[in-house]
């Protein structure tokens, strides 16, 4: 006979509420008109895998599994799908590439792990509950080997997983800057915040100390760690737009601000003097509230304007300054004689990833093609 359903608790409770709650961010991303289509995508199926990971927690500590035991252990593969959402999802803002069928290559190892588990898929409810119960050891006739689901082999598989994208989605932040930056290093912490959760579950799993209260504790965190990136989602298009990712996170943004249509297009002009005639772009290290300061007003007024009057992040407005300098440089013959990446440090970008993404943008080519052309009108 299968145990009986344990009744609900403070925090079986708890997490129907939180399972709940990724749900309902899933909706919230996918319905949500702005920013990139695919990054969306990618973000709400990330909340979606841990949503139904909690559920499957939920079938565990409640006991459902034993009386409804037909998707028992999609942790084991739904896990390897958290990797490879979020670094396409950084990739998607950083680029703005969309999927390419090359990348299906990333689903490979979940899609392994749920295949390994067809056996018990396959299998009647009441063999599916001796296999929970460990009366049939359903996956010793299939090629992945048992030890993938013993704890150790899940630890390993999962924890070396999880590392092996988060230290390719941290080399994203690198080339970013401003806001973008922030917001993809705030996004990597959280990654790894999750990762570390799981990473102490398996430890305390093999340890005296560990309890159901533990157990509970270790997934709050990670659910804290996963909504808070759902959430951060949701509000990096705002971020992005208005270059300030504080005050993205504020309600209302510039709802109610004094800066009127009049003083918008007074501090822009003031804006455009001091760019032309101080050069501060050419600082690679230029920050929003140093130009505020040189200014005379406070960073919020200025990146509403920047917002309004150019319809550009902060550091999209800087970088066009930046890339005209590169031109200008580029057109002169010593110049042309030196680097690209020469010429992006003396225009005030501090990598070339920046300088190359920006140069497109800009002036819709390469600052290699740009440079042939130069070269080429002179001959």
């Amino acid at each position: 006979m299968p145990p009986p359903v344990t009744p609900i608790s403070f925090w079986t409770a708890l997490w129907l509420i939180a399972a709940g709650q990724g749900l309902f961010l899933v909706f919230v991303i996918v319905s949500s008109r702005s920013g990139s289509r695919t990054a969306r995508l990618l973000m709400a199926g990330l909340m979606l895998s841990f949503a139904l990971t909690l559920l499957d927690y939920l079938g565990y500590w409640m006991r459902w599994h034993y009386h409804f035991p037909y998707f028992a252990g999609i942790y084991l593969w739904l896990a390897l799908l958290a990797g490879p959402l979020f670094y396409l999802y950084l990739r998607a803002l950083a680029t703005g590439q969309g999927l390419r069928a090359g990348d299906l290559w990333h689903a490979l190892p979940a899609l392994a792990m749920a295949l390994a588990r067809m056996p018990y898929y396959l299998a009647d409810a009441h063999e599916k509950v001796l296999a929970l119960t460990g009366g049939v050891p359903f996956t010793d006739g299939w090629w992945l080997p048992g030890i993938f689901f013993a704890y150790k082999g899940v630890a390993i598989v999962t924890i070396g997983h999880l590392s092996l994208y988060g230290w390719r989605a941290s080399r994203l932040v690198h080339g970013q800057e401003g806001v973008e930056r922030q917001f993809f290093r705030l996004l990597t912490t959280l990654y790894w915040g999750f990762t570390g959760a799981y990473l102490f579950y398996y430890i305390m799993s093999w340890t005296p100390y560990f309890s159901l209260v533990l157990d509970y504790s270790i997934s709050l965190a990670m659910a804290v760690f996963i909504y808070a990136m759902g959430f951060l989602a949701y509000r990096q298009p705002l971020a992005f737009h208005t270059g300030s990712l504080r005050a993205a996170l504020q309600p209302g943004k510039y709802r109610n601000s004094a800066l009127t249509a009049g003083a918008v297009r007074s501090l822009v002009a003031k804006l455009e003097r001091y760019m032309e005639s101080e050069k501060p772009y050419l600082e690679s290290e230029l920050r929003l509230p140093q130009l505020a300061e040189a200014l005379s007003t406070n960073t919020h007024h200025l990146s509403q304007a920047i917002n309004e009057h150019f319809g550009k992040t902060f550091s999209a407005y800087v970088n066009r300054y930046r890339v005209k300098e590169a031109q200008r440089l580029l057109r002169h013959p010593e110049w042309r004689e030196r680097a690209l990446i020469d010429v992006a440090y003396a225009a005030g970008f501090n990598n070339k990833t920046t300088f190359y993404k920006a140069f497109k943008e800009v002036a819709q080519q390469l600052p290699s093609t740009y440079k042939k052309r130069q070269m080429a009108l002179d001959n």
